[in-house]
């Protein structure tokens, strides 16, 4: 069984980021953060990386603090795995809307990302806007990409698979589109349990 982890994009999501890209110049780089991306933070995606197996983490009740590596089961992750995480973020807020964005979700510790890179994974998934709060995102995102790891963001239907995954594994694939100049690649993801 195959599950779309894509945000839909809508016609509302599509008019705002046009209003918004009007009152800046990097439209190109605007748009490779829309919807459901992963974050390239000019490093090169290899296309043989689009099917991977995955693991996810449902991480729900989790509230008030990080999340850290012993709320998930980091004997689970294998090597190229796409890791992702369950907050919930997404069912409650909503994409596109500024709560979302502002929301105060529960965030990724460092702890937890340096366990992730030392086992080289593929990708870091959340359905958040991010693996870290605003003033920290790029920094993580790139220190990711210099690893080798790349943050895919704004996932949905994680709850889903977190049903249907038979001990949270199941396949992935991903494909960015080929957007030049960009450090956020748009993409469709999906996992097949």
């Amino acid at each position: 069984m195959k599950i779309d982890l894509s945000v839909p994009v809508t016609q509302e999501i599509l008019d705002k980021l046009a209003a918004y890209s009007k009152t800046r110049s990097d439209g190109v780089e605007l748009f490779g953060h829309m919807g459901t991306h992963l974050d390239l933070m000019g490093k090169t995606f290899d296309i043989d990386r689009s099917e991977t197996p995955g693991v996810v983490f449902d991480v729900r009740a989790v509230k008030d603090r990080e999340i850290r590596p012993e709320d998930a089961d980091l004997s689970k992750v294998r090597e190229s795995d796409f890791v992702l995480f369950h907050t919930g973020a997404l069912d409650d807020f909503g994409y596109g809307n500024g709560d979302y964005f502002r929301l105060e979700a529960p965030q990724l510790s460092y702890a937890l990302i340096d366990g992730l890179l030392d086992r080289k994974v593929a990708f870091i998934g959340v359905d958040m806007g991010g693996a870290r709060k605003a003033a920290e995102h790029r920094r993580v995102d790139e220190y990711c990409a210099e690893r080798g790891t790349f943050i895919v963001e704004n996932l949905a239907n994680l709850e889903r698979l977190s049903r249907l995954a038979e001990e949270g594994r199941f396949e992935a694939r991903i494909y960015p589109l080929n957007l030049a100049g960009a450090t956020g690649l748009p993409c469709r993801v999906v996992a097949e349990v």
